[in-house]
């Protein structure tokens, strides 16, 4: 799943699953909310097209960066893209389904008085980590690795292959028998 990650400046993140439209600006009715004077009231909106995340520039009269370009028509992002909207950064990060289930039982399991649970420096290390693309020249950047990449090849191309070899095992029992 893509998610936009937002880091504030004492160092906590904030994320928020692209699962429909999340428009992002100053006004109360927008999903991802900043207070910042140069973000307009409703400044971008990133929404699913077809499975993959696309961030549209509402008109803001600042514009909306990714990867230090503007923003001038609907755009596809890419996992380790980075969003700039006013002085906000946020991050594009693709976590799979297990990584999304461990995040949201987390939440449920903990007794609703519980204090919050405090991570090491070490264990801190986010994706904010590594150097963001405009920190560096775009043609020598290597691409981020993906959350659910595997050993030779990428999640969704196994689970496709193993439904395709579900299906000839079926086939084959059934025009056997």
């Amino acid at each position: 799943m893509i998610r936009l990650v937002i880091r504030d400046v004492e160092g906590g993140e904030a994320s928020f699953p692209v699962t429909g439209e999340l428009v992002i600006g100053r006004s109360r009715e927008c999903q991802i909310r900043f207070e910042d004077p140069s973000v307009s009231r409703r400044h971008a909106r990133v929404f699913l097209d077809y499975g993959e995340a696309v961030i549209e520039d509402l008109g803001s009269p600042n514009g909306t960066l990714v990867n230090r370009q503007r923003v001038a028509s609907p755009l596809r992002l890419k996992t380790g893209d980075a969003i700039q909207i006013g002085t906000e950064k946020i991050r594009v990060i693709e976590t799979s389904p297990l990584e999304d289930f461990a995040a949201s039982t987390e939440v449920h399991m903990r007794a609703p008085d519980a204090k919050p649970i405090e991570a090491s420096d070490q264990e801190r290390k986010t994706a904010w980590d590594d150097t963001l693309p405009f920190d560096r020249k775009m043609e020598a950047a290597a691409p981020t690795p993906s959350a659910s990449a595997v050993p030779g090849g990428n999640l969704k191309w196994v689970v496709i292959g193993g439904a395709a070899l579900l299906l000839v095992v079926i086939a084959w029992l059934v025009f056997t028998q």
